[in-house]
């Protein structure tokens, strides 16, 4: 079975004061960008979670978002022909 090989990311995202009566919509944004979300903190407007590492400019590039940190960043393999971790 061939593999390739994936880069994923995980972040956590600080976003924009303003967003606050508007976090079910940016989650669901976020999520069809491809994040799997792990944790919300709706009170210090925080999301952390796991995207593929090609996507992390476009996390940063959305209107909603203050700040992005990559807090780590690794490989992993999946078989060839899958979405992985998308």
């Amino acid at each position: 079975m061939a593999l390739r090989p994936e880069r994923i990311s995980d972040v956590m995202i600080i976003l924009d004061p303003k967003v606050e009566g508007r976090m079910d919509q940016v989650l669901a944004d976020l999520k069809k960008l491809g994040l799997q979300v792990s944790t919300v903190d709706k009170d210090d407007a925080m999301i952390e979670g796991t995207i593929d590492a090609y996507h992390v400019g476009e996390l940063r590039a959305r209107d909603y978002v203050d700040y992005v940190r990559t807090v780590f960043t690794y490989t992993t393999y999946v078989p060839a022909g899958s979405s992985g971790g998308q």
